[in-house]
């Protein structure tokens, strides 16, 4: 660290060598094939990056309709070129690219302009593959520019399983998932959006602390809560109601199944974790309510995705997503996962070897805290494999403010490609930013300070450079 500081050259240490294996856990060097045994960068980073892209495609409009919400008119700049690359993506209808249409879950894209094909699969449907740059969706400026075919799922690997929609298609917090499978894993990722729209930005800001049982994970009417309900019906029933059009008198907590109730429908006939957890803990009001508009979806398709080809289950998001995505990893590991491993033990002879690949791991970048201590407490010993992604100097991770506290494990990526993960006070003090930009929010520079942490494609007096402007030395 001295070193460091005086900005003097470190010793070389030559037991870092190219050849050296790195796995962020004993299972994905089991399951990582024998050509990609030998990686040049830890395989942590490796998920990082994959994680952050899928998070990064989440901010994609996922139908027509928010294609043209999005979109500020029917006239792009460059509208021309988008209908001669439209010709040049229709294919002839053949085996090949029928079956490779399906894998795909966006286009390559032009920048700064949007584009929308119709693929034709086997069975006559129409898939709508759409891909809409930052620059021309207002909202979407956090995610950056899809500036290259690196930076899409499809090119890392992944098919679109399912997109999510609030319940009913009526939506109070616009919440979207997007549901992806890795194919040369197997694992299951489930990306949170982000806020883009004003509603998000409406649920960020809903500061009050809702009571929750750690233990079934419901909403637990508490004495003295600021938010209080204002009827005595079940949230199913208001939610059928809402769903018919049959709107009467309600608050957004009224669509909160509460503890005090019997279980809601998606959670009858399913299996809770054995492990012991009591007590109740507060929860930022928005991030909770605005979960739960997806929940009982997220419950019916994972379930029905993770019996079907067990693996490792991701839960992933950027700024309001990861919030959202922490909530989500917490009750996958409650009800989920036991759930699946019944279902699997019961309807297969190799169950056992089976429930061995199911996992659930938690990747988030710039989230803020969600809830207070007990919830911090209650979620690291849940779900102890959680990667909280910081970019260096960020200041949405670091409020709310007043009694919300964070999640583990911090890994802070600056922007001269260097990784802390769980820093001290004084490492905090002296070698990086105050939580207090911007800028460092956007998922454009999350991409891009993981990246350099990839290949430092700079000198030592380049390196030097980079670090002394950054940090005002």
């Amino acid at each position: 660290v001295v070193l460091q500081i005086f900005f003097l050259p470190l010793p070389l240490d030559n037991s870092f060598g190219d050849n050296k294996e790195y796995f962020h856990s004993e299972d994905e060097k089991e399951r990582c094939p024998a050509e990609c045994c030998v990686h040049e960068h830890p395989m942590i980073l490796n998920k990082t990056l994959l994680f952050c892209i899928c998070s990064n495609e989440a901010y994609m409009p996922f139908n027509n309709d928010e294609m043209s919400q999005m979109a500020p008119s029917n006239k792009t700049p460059g509208s021309d070129m988008v209908e001669d690359e439209k010709q040049s993506l229709v294919q002839p209808k053949t085996p090949e690219n029928e079956s490779s249409s399906r894998a795909v879950s966006s286009d390559r894209g032009l920048p700064d302009d949007i584009i929308a094909t119709d693929t034709s699969t086997t069975d006559g449907s129409s898939v709508s593959q759409s891909s809409l740059s930052s620059k021309t969706v207002p909202g979407l400026w956090l995610a950056g520019e899809m500036s290259s075919e690196e930076d899409s799922t499809w090119m890392s690997g992944c098919r679109l399983v399912d997109r999510v929609y609030e319940s009913g298609n009526i939506d109070i917090h616009d919440t979207r998932v997007l549901i992806l499978r890795h194919e040369p894993s197997g694992d299951l990722i489930v990306s949170f959006r982000g806020t883009a729209t004003l509603k998000m930005v409406k649920t960020d800001i809903m500061l009050d602390k809702i009571a929750v049982d750690l233990d079934k994970f419901l909403t637990k009417p508490a004495l003295g809560q600021r938010v209080k309900s204002t009827g005595t019906r079940m949230a199913h029933n208001i939610q059928d109601d809402l769903a018919s059009g049959k709107v009467g008198k309600f608050q957004l907590i009224d669509l909160l199944p509460k503890e005090d109730e019997s279980l809601p429908p998606f959670l009858k006939g399913a299996r809770k974790d054995p492990l012991s957890i009591h007590g109740v803990a507060w929860i930022h009001f928005g991030f909770w309510s605005s979960y739960n508009r997806v929940r009982c979806q997220l419950h019916e398709k994972i379930r029905e995705e993770l019996v079907a080809r067990p693996g490792r289950l991701i839960l992933t998001g950027h700024s309001l997503g990861g919030a959202q995505a922490t909530l989500c990893a917490y009750d996958m590991c409650r009800w989920i996962v036991p759930t699946v491993k019944h279902d699997i033990l019961y309807r297969f002879r190799d169950g056992r070897k089976r429930i061995e690949k199911l996992k659930v791991s938690c990747y988030t970048y710039g989230s803020p805290k969600v809830g207070g201590p007990l919830w911090a407490a209650a979620y690291n010993q849940v779900v102890p494999d959680t990667q909280r992604i910081v970019c260096d100097g960020d200041i949405i991770t670091s409020g709310p403010f007043m009694g919300y506290f964070h999640v583990k494990t911090e890994s802070i990526f600056d922007f001269a490609g260097s990784v802390r993960v769980d820093p001290n006070l004084m490492e905090k003090q002296i070698t990086l930013k105050k939580r207090n930009k911007a800028s460092s929010h956007f998922l454009s520079n999350y991409l891009s300070v993981i990246r350099k942490s990839f290949h430092p494609d700079f000198s030592e007096e380049e390196l030097m450079n980079i670090t002394r402007s950054h940090y005002h030395l």
